[in-house]
């Protein structure tokens, strides 16, 4: 269940459209849970993903962010785990031509598995991911977040 949207969110069903520094927070978790979600990232390149640990404000959330383009330091599309500013972690990303992304998580306790298309595995710890809601956002263009399931 969502419980809190900020800035151009368009919710239609199962489906949520975020545009330019959009998010929203859905209540938390406090058991090993699945999230599947299908993510059309079409008219966006980067700047998009999921937080957890999104207390109050969001500011101290741990962002898994999707970056398609190879303007970072490692010259490659690329998943990213950011906490404020700072780079925790990152993965390689493949990215289709048509930038659709079947997304599904793994989370237990405080590690976080998110698997995309299939071919990619990045895993993250995350220390208040299991007393904090989580969210979906969007920094830059429109990005689409459907289908959304959750499994405990």
């Amino acid at each position: 269940k969502d419980i809190k949207q900020k800035g151009s969110v368009v919710k239609s069903n199962n489906t949520f459209a975020l545009s330019n520094n959009s998010e929203v927070v859905f209540n938390r978790n406090t058991s090993s849970l699945k999230i599947e979600m299908k993510i059309d990232a079409s008219e966006a390149e980067k700047g998009f993903g999921i937080g957890f640990g999104a207390y109050e404000d969001q500011e101290e959330s741990y962002k898994l962010i999707f970056d398609m383009t190879s303007n970072n330091q490692y010259n490659c599309p690329a998943l990213f785990m950011y906490q404020k500013n700072k780079e925790l972690n990152f993965t390689p990303l493949i990215v289709s031509n048509n930038k659709q992304f079947d997304v599904k998580i793994i989370v237990e306790k405080q590690v976080c598995v998110m698997y995309v298309n299939g071919n990619v595995a990045f895993t993250n710890h995350i220390s208040t991911m299991e007393q904090n809601p989580w969210m979906i956002f969007s920094n830059s263009g429109v990005v689409r977040f459907s289908d959304i399931k959750i499994f405990k």
